[in-house]
């Protein structure tokens, strides 16, 4: 039975509300992963920006220099081992830290995706700086398109979204939803605003554009991203607290952060694979540095996956972490 989108995005956030105990006894057994189907997130290209707010951006000198793209052939082998072992996909999202549009063949993989697993919500997440066939991305079969933006001016944007031009994205949304109308695509769009200190009247004026178009408005918070940063983060927090102020509330981000018992406790483990673009598996998409990777999808079963507890779990669950 397809369990719908928003019936499983409300579970897991009701899971996360429960105190630790409740969540083992109720949840969290040994043998209880991907309660609700899995989350598959699959990094198909390297990314194009250096974003302040993202690892890439230097600002805790985190190392992941590998580069590369995934073929189409390795993407088909992957869905076909979650189909072979019958671990069902709820979700794909073709994400990370990469820029999935790099990817020529992208549409591709789309298309195979939605083949092959026709319940599943298949999600592109892309800063939209580059676009080179608008109608084979609206025709991918894709569910919905979320589209990152920090600004509706390049002075704004360009805080964060480093070595992005705000007119050529908007340029390519206009064109990615011309191609949508003209294929009678049900994919939808939406605009995912990055919220911070200094950008909410450029967050008005980006609820104003989704709304005239028919995009959906996404304000997401704003946070200390990846695992390592955070850890980073509480090493030198007087050294780092001052630059972030100037792009989160540090109040609310220290008033939200917690720790966990242990790696046995994180959801995110319990209900995602992420996947590089080589086929190796990152522990969940919160971790960023290329020394954190494990081995192969293919060397380990599915199943097995979320039992697996690398040094950087045990490091995550000690950290405190606000977007738990």
């Amino acid at each position: 039975m397809k369990i719908p989108a928003a019936l499983r995005e409300r579970f897991y956030r009701f899971i996360r509300r429960l105190p630790f105990p409740l969540r083992r006894g109720l949840l969290l057994r040994p043998d209880c992963y991907f309660p609700m189907g899995a989350t598959v997130c699959v990094e198909i290209a390297q990314c194009n920006l250096k974003c302040v707010m993202c690892p890439r951006g230097g600002m805790h000198g985190l190392k992941n220099e590998r580069r590369g793209q995934m073929a189409p052939a390795l993407f088909r082998r992957i869905l076909d081992k979650f189909l072979a072992e019958k671990v069902e996909v709820a979700e794909l999202w073709f994400a990370d830290w990469g820029e999935p549009l790099l990817n020529p063949d992208f549409p591709e993989m789309a298309r195979c995706a939605r083949a092959l697993l026709p319940g599943a919500k298949l999600t592109l997440f892309t800063n939209l700086t580059c676009l080179p066939d608008p109608e084979a991305v609206a025709g991918a079969g894709l569910d919905i398109i979320e589209v990152s933006l920090s600004g509706m001016t390049q002075e704004v944007y360009g805080r964060n979204h480093v070595g992005g031009d705000l007119s050529k994205v908007l340029a390519h949304l206009d064109a990615l939803d011309a191609a949508r109308k003209r294929l009678g695509s049900a994919t939808e769009i939406a605009l995912k605003f990055h919220q911070y200190v200094y950008n909410a009247a450029d967050a008005a004026q980006a609820e104003a554009l989704a709304r005239a178009r028919g995009f959906i408005f996404k304000p997401i918070r704003c946070y200390i991203s990846s695992v390592e940063g955070n850890a980073a983060f509480q090493k030198e927090k007087e050294k780092f607290s001052e630059f972030y102020a100037g792009f989160i509330d540090m109040a609310r981000e220290r008033a939200m952060t917690r720790t966990l018992p242990g790696p046995r406790d994180c959801i995110m483990k319990r209900s995602m694979v992420t996947i590089d673009f080589d086929g190796r598996l990152y522990p969940c998409c919160g971790v960023y540095e290329e020394k954190n990777l494990m081995g192969s999808i293919f060397d380990v079963k599915i199943l097995d996956i979320p039992a697996l507890t690398p040094p950087v779990c045990r490091v995550c669950s000690a950290t405190p972490i606000s977007w738990r």
